[in-house]
């Protein structure tokens, strides 16, 4: 890196505000391209790849560059290869029952007009059923090996199945690869002012490994194909009278039912697996309460308890907050503070500003629904689920607080 008119000069990237204007909408184009497309291609299996694979990853990535403590990414790491093996299980004994399903379907007989696709359809489902097998078998015994094995490991070991780490103090500082803007080569030397700051050179250097990304959920995926190729090859089959001319006869009616519940049952599993998941609502709303001095508990627990509240916490350090839960059923959570604390104030701006602006409603939803996706993946506590969603709450905020003049 040299220097050129006092501002630096990094080896491949656009020189110029233009230059690097045009390289980040091109790479924030395609990284969102690769998200849409991603998402398409695995939707069959929407859930498993995001509880059982990304989201772990990217936690324990984050760690690492947080430079966290050994145990807790080996307690993390433990956890993940905990879910993959139930996985693994799950994807062998589906694709066992799938391959007996598509062997049985070759002894039915096959209607005069039987197009090719159905047979097609079937012997590119054994195929990748009995892969994902062998596949989800391979696996198993790899990760298998990790967690029996009777000696202490090195994290960094274990941790090259995921990611790639550099742990030196001479490194040129990156930004971090779970930011907005993609860690790309050309990109990741620029400095975004509102961003952040660079990471400092102490921190380690940590990329995801996509390749294993995809290795890892491989089997799942060739699974969830197998089945679709199951499906398409039994709908051709069934809607054989409906294309072969035959009129409206019992095998046409049946043709017609047949489509109406693959239908229903397409819905709904598109909706259970893919859009539902993403809902940013929840069945829980939050109150806040003010007493004239939440120290004296005496005054307002034993009226809530009365109502079914549940005294969870008391966090007197913090604005003399005390926490309460609906939990039977648990729909309502409850906060108690004293009045004219700016927590108050802090809720009530935070309120008004995502109803006037979509696109921090939008942010704040998508890290809400993130931030749960990955504590729910990992067993974290709320406390944890809350410090995740933080720093974004903070940028929110900050907005907010400057557009009423707050901040300078």
């Amino acid at each position: 890196m040299t220097e050129e008119r006092g501002e630096p000069t990094v080896r491949g990237v656009p020189q110029g505000e233009r230059g690097l204007r045009v390289a980040i909408f091109f790479v924030t184009v395609s990284g969102r391209i690769a998200n849409i497309a991603t998402n398409i291609l695995t939707l069959p299996y929407y859930r498993f790849y995001q509880q059982n694979t990304l989201l772990p990853i990217l936690t324990i990535a984050k760690s690492v560059e947080d430079r966290e403590s050994d145990g807790e990414i080996s307690a993390q790491l433990k956890r993940w290869r905990d879910r993959k093996l139930s996985e693994f299980q799950l994807v062998q004994v589906a694709s066992t029952l799938i391959s007996a399903a598509v062997i049985g379907c070759f002894s039915w007989p096959a209607p005069d007009s039987l197009h090719w696709l159905s047979p097609a359809f079937w012997h590119a489902s054994i195929s990748l059923s009995l892969f994902s097998i062998l596949l989800a078998a391979s696996e198993q015994f790899i990760f298998q090996t990790l967690h029996r094995s009777p000696r202490p490991r090195n994290v960094d070991k274990d941790l090259a199945m995921i990611l790639y780490i550099r742990r030196s103090r001479n490194v040129e500082p990156v930004h971090s690869p779970l930011e907005e803007v993609p860690p790309i080569p050309q990109i990741r030397e620029i400095k975004i002012k509102e961003k952040g700051g660079w990471l400092p050179k102490e921190m380690p250097l940590v990329e995801v490994r996509w390749n294993m990304i995809f290795t890892w959920q491989a089997p799942m995926m060739l699974m969830a194909y197998s089945a679709l190729f199951f499906l398409g090859g039994l709908t051709v089959y069934v809607c054989a009278p409906l294309y072969d001319g035959q009129g409206w006869v019992g095998e046409s009616k049946a043709a017609v039912f047949y489509l109406v519940s693959f239908f229903f049952c397409g819905i709904t599993f598109i909706w259970c697996a893919f859009w539902a998941y993403r809902l940013p609502a929840k069945a829980v709303i939050d109150i806040d309460l003010t007493v004239p001095d939440p120290s004296v508990e005496d005054d307002y627990v034993p009226a809530l308890e009365s109502v079914g509240f549940q005294f969870i916490s008391r966090e007197p350090e913090w604005h003399e907050h005390r926490f309460f839960a609906m939990c039977e059923p648990y729909h309502c959570n409850l906060h108690v503070f004293k009045p004219g604390t700016a927590e108050l104030v802090r809720h009530v701006i935070m309120k008004e500003w995502l109803i006037e602006h979509d696109d921090d409603r939008e942010l704040y939803a998508r890290t809400k629904v993130g931030a749960a996706d990955v504590s729910n993946s990992l067993g974290e506590t709320v406390m944890e689920y809350n410090f995740r969603k933080e720093t974004v709450i903070r940028e929110i905020l900050e907005r907010a607080f400057r557009a009423k003049g707050y901040m300078a």
